[in-house]
């Protein structure tokens, strides 16, 4: 079930998360839903209950729509090159399959016992890429 929160809300925004990119800018776009996705962790990782755990994972979902589109038309934007592109989005391709890889496995060693016997969930840090630092024009980049 909460993995279908995710995955529900992840797909349906999926194609409006690039149409929002197309007419708000994908910058703009790209940081909403790394914004979105921040606070949906928060809200997982502080759930006292399968209900706001549940939600937590909707709203993840929808930033994780957001940021896969604009990540991708960020990244054709910023190679020209027809070679230069295809090398990133295979550098992409790559990072996003070994993420998706070994990514349960490390989701199971962020929650631990505190020596009280309490529980403790561990949100995990972004390490995201910096739009502003996109080498395309300003307009394509949504600013």
């Amino acid at each position: 079930m909460v993995v279908d929160a995710y995955n529900l809300a992840f797909t349906a925004l999926l194609l409006t998360g690039g149409t929002l990119g197309d007419r708000y800018g994908r910058r703009r776009l790209f940081r909403t839903g790394i914004a979105v996705f921040v606070l949906g962790s928060a809200a997982c990782a502080l759930a006292p209950t399968l209900t706001v755990l549940l939600a937590g994972r909707v709203v993840q979902g929808g930033g994780a729509a957001l940021m896969l589109l604009q990540s991708l038309a960020i990244l054709a934007t910023s190679f020209p090159g027809r070679r230069e592109r295809n090398r990133a989005m295979a550098a992409w391709s790559v990072v996003a399959g070994v993420g998706l890889a070994i990514g349960p496995s490390l989701r199971s060693g962020q929650t631990g016992k505190l020596p009280s016997g309490g529980r403790i969930r561990v949100l995990p840090t972004l390490g995201t890429p910096d739009p502003r630092t996109c080498n395309c024009p300003e307009e394509q980049r949504g600013g």
